[in-house]
């Protein structure tokens, strides 16, 4: 979970802010180099890295939001499924489609999908 190549690529300018803080020789392990900052005697060095860490993760907290669509009638993956989904990951949406089965050619689908789409297109959008 600490492995954030990916969420770096997604957002460059944010990966920078939060790299700041930390000199070159110490980015092999942030979790260190910020432990070490955030719990040390400056407290204008615990501030700006503070700042920087909480920036990061605001930034990246985006990314752990979901968006659950099943059909009621759905026999291939059972809404039953997509129920204990959500129970497990209380932040998705769920969107259980009242007139619909599996197939995201469904009318119903089809618009929770395109209404998800466009969710995280406006989240990510600056």
């Amino acid at each position: 979970e600490i492995n954030w190549d990916g969420a770096s690529q997604l957002f460059p300018d944010a990966w920078e802010l939060y790299k700041a803080p930390i000199p070159e020789e110490e980015r092999d392990d942030f979790v260190k180099a910020y432990h070490r900052r955030l719990t040390g005697p400056n407290p204008d060095e615990r501030r700006r890295c503070g700042l920087a860490w909480s920036t990061w993760e605001m930034a990246t907290s985006k990314l752990y939001t979901g968006f659950i669509v099943n059909g009621r009638y759905d026999v291939v993956c059972p809404v039953t499924t997509a129920w204990e989904l959500h129970r497990k990951w209380p932040e998705a949406e769920i969107h259980l489609v009242s007139d619909a089965g599996h197939s995201a050619k469904e009318p119903g689908i089809a618009a929770k999908l395109v209404e998800a789409a466009d969710m995280f297109a406006s989240r990510l959008s600056p």
